[in-house]
């Protein structure tokens, strides 16, 4: 018999009668193999909710990164309260809305791969790191927080208080 209302909206005396059935036991006898809906529903309600699907879903994937850069994108991740996915997705999509905009991005080494000589309209690819990133260009050691400086003391000064 199903309930006419939800159990968290009946009183005593409607919750005891709506669950009278339960308050027996079940013989062995009496036990039945699942039916397919019964199994596809049980299954189901195994699973959990799971993750919601956003956009078509996401896809694990493996990628390789020069760890000064993976150092860059966490922190960075971090002060933006987002994850590492969420910011390299995002990334992702700027960096695509760029190249359908018609605009040429930002390349961090020559086109030919070789090695070449820094100059004034040609900056290296240092260059280009220090530059593009900004204030998140200090982080060359692990647990070193951006944009802090070492004090003489050892301490590390907030860059504010540091500059006069």
């Amino acid at each position: 018999m199903k309930p006419t209302k939800p159990y968290s909206k009946m009183n005593t005396d409607e919750l005891a009668d709506a669950t009278r059935e339960f308050d027996t036991n079940i013989s062995p006898e009496q036990w039945q193999p699942m039916t397919l809906q019964q199994r596809a529903r049980w299954e189901r309600s195994k699973r959990g909710r799971g993750r919601p699907v956003v956009g078509e879903g996401a896809e694990r994937i493996f990628i390789s990164m020069e760890r000064r850069l993976l150092r860059v994108t966490d922190e960075i991740a971090r002060r933006l309260q987002k994850n590492r996915s969420q910011l390299i997705a995002v990334s992702l999509r700027q960096y695509f809305a760029t190249i359908a905009r018609g605009q040429r991005p930002l390349s961090a080494a020559p086109a030919d791969g070789g090695i070449r000589k820094a100059t004034k309209s040609h900056p290296t690819k240092g260059d280009f790191y220090r530059k593009s990133m900004g204030p998140f260009s200090e982080v060359d050691k692990p647990g070193r927080a951006l944009g802090m400086r070492r004090a003489s003391a050892g301490r590390a000064k907030h860059p504010v208080s540091s500059k006069k």
